[in-house]
């Protein structure tokens, strides 16, 4: 834990906590909210206050919330640290995007891999299954292996609200009768810990073949005896 040079200042320390996080200090109604490495900073006037972690995911469990503690010319400056614990099981989601498909031209997803709470994931996979019509080409991550047209990564240990991010990439055939097929995928993260919420770990994406306008093509409807 550290604390800075301001005056009347209240902080965390610099471990990673929760991100986004609205932290209370009466009395005063005073606010702050977490960064995304889980730290805050407020100024406070001499006197004293109690501090309370406002997220309704998770409980303070080292008697710290709520403690009173004091502001004064002496100790301007205070580090207030909160310990706690999340109060839902592990919840994973994939999610899939991707760039327009057209005949000839490279095809990218984009594959996101999300911890929803704040429970840590423990190691994982994340799977990709993508239309036989395309070439496999690269990824931005290098996959642990190549099946057919299956690709697996490895996915590490993700803590309290981490993603992992995947841009595997593919070659659309040169073939303009594509016009219109639909290319289907599916993405699925699966964890060694238990998740509790399974109906979000598969994402169904598909994306339609199209082609470029072309400005240059003059079509003309006339009708009989004009």
């Amino acid at each position: 834990a550290f604390v800075d040079g301001n005056q009347n200042c209240l902080r965390n320390g610099t471990e990673p906590y929760l991100p986004n996080t609205v932290i209370e200090v009466q009395p005063g109604n005073f606010y702050a909210i977490t960064n995304g490495a889980g730290q805050y900073t407020m100024n406070l006037p001499y006197g004293t206050y109690t501090a309370v972690d406002q997220n309704a995911l998770f409980q303070e469990h080292c008697a710290v919330e709520a403690t009173p503690f004091t502001i004064a010319s002496a100790t301007p400056n205070l580090t207030r640290n909160f310990a706690d614990t999340s109060l839902v099981g592990l919840d994973m989601e994939a999610w899939v995007s991707s760039t327009p498909a057209r005949p000839g031209f490279e095809l990218r997803y984009g594959i996101s891999a999300r911890n929803l709470t704040g429970a840590t994931s423990g190691t994982g996979t994340v799977t990709l299954t993508y239309d036989p019509l395309l070439t496999f080409l690269g990824s931005s991550a290098t996959p642990a292996s190549v099946t057919g047209n299956t690709i697996t990564w490895n996915l590490p240990t993700l803590n309290a609200f981490q993603h992992r991010y995947f841009e595997p990439r593919f070659q659309v055939p040169p073939d303009i009768t594509l016009l219109g097929t639909v290319l289907s995928a599916s993405a699925t993260v699966s964890t060694i810990t238990t998740d509790t919420d399974l109906g979000n770990n598969t994402f169904l994406y598909d994306v339609t073949v199209t082609g470029a306008y072309d400005p240059n093509d003059k079509l003309v409807s006339t009708e009989a005896g004009l």
